[in-house]
C-alpha cells in the first residue's frame, strides 16, 4: 500500500486528542478501510527530564541510551492522532491494546534527533471483532533505528447481532534477551 505523508510540526498533544476520541466514541464504528496516510514528525529531540522520569518510573538505569520502549512513548501521540482521525474505521474508545512488538535496529542515544513515522495497517477480522496494527518507525537520516508494532482489538458483535464465542487463550513462547545485570540495581 502506498501512503501519503502528512508532516506535523511537532508531536500532537494528547489532551485534545482524548477529548476528540470521547466525542467520536459516541458514534458507532464504521468503515472497512484504513487511512492511507503516514503521520511524520521530523527531528524529534529527547527531553532529558522526561526521559529521567520515565527511566525511574520503569526501573531503568539512568543512561544516555534510550530504553527500547521509550521511542513508543514518543510515537504514541502520532498513533492516537491517526486513530482519532475521520478516516480511521474504529473508535479509539473501546480499543484494547493486545500486543506490542519492538525491534531495536541499533541503540539510540538521548542526544540524537530522529524522525518518527506512524501508519495503520492490516485491519483484519478476529474471533472477538476486528484487529488493526499501528506501525511506528524511527529513523536517523536514512537509517531505521527502531520499529514498533502495536496491535489493537475492537470487540464487536457478529453480523447477526450475537456476541462471538470466547477464543481460547493463546499459548506461545516469549523470548526475552536481557543482560546479566538486568534487575540487579
Amino acid at each position: 500500500m502506498t501512503f501519503s505523508t502528512v508532516e506535523l510540526p511537532a508531536p500532537p498533544r494528547l489532551g485534545p486528542l482524548y477529548r476528540s476520541a470521547v466525542l467520536r466514541g459516541l458514534r458507532p464504528p464504521g468503515g472497512s478501510s484504513l487511512p492511507d496516510e503516514t503521520l511524520l514528525v521530523r527531528a524529534v529531540g529527547i527531553d532529558r527530564a522526561h526521559l529521567t522520569g520515565y527511566d525511574r518510573a520503569c526501573g531503568f538505569r539512568l543512561t544516555d541510551l534510550l530504553p527500547a520502549t521509550y521511542p513508543h512513548v514518543l510515537a504514541f501521540p502520532l498513533a492516537v492522532q491517526l486513530m482519532t482521525g475521520p478516516g480511521f474505521p474504529l473508535p479509539l474508545v473501546g480499543l484494547v491494546h493486545v500486543a506490542n512488538r519492538i525491534e531495536v535496529h541499533r541503540p539510540v542515544t538521548a542526544d540524537e534527533r530522529f524522525d518518527i513515522r506512524v501508519h495503520a495497517e492490516d485491519l483484519r477480522p478476529h474471533p472477538r471483532g476486528r484487529q488493526v496494527d499501528l506501525v511506528a518507525v524511527a529513523t536517523v537520516g536514512d537509517e531505521t533505528v527502531w520499529t514498533g508494532r502495536s496491535t489493537y482489538l475492537r470487540k464487536e458483535k457478529k453480523a447477526d447481532g450475537t456476541r462471538p464465542e470466547s477464543a481460547p487463550s493463546p499459548v506461545g513462547i516469549t523470548r526475552w534477551r536481557v543482560t546479566a545485570r538486568t534487575g540487579t540495581d
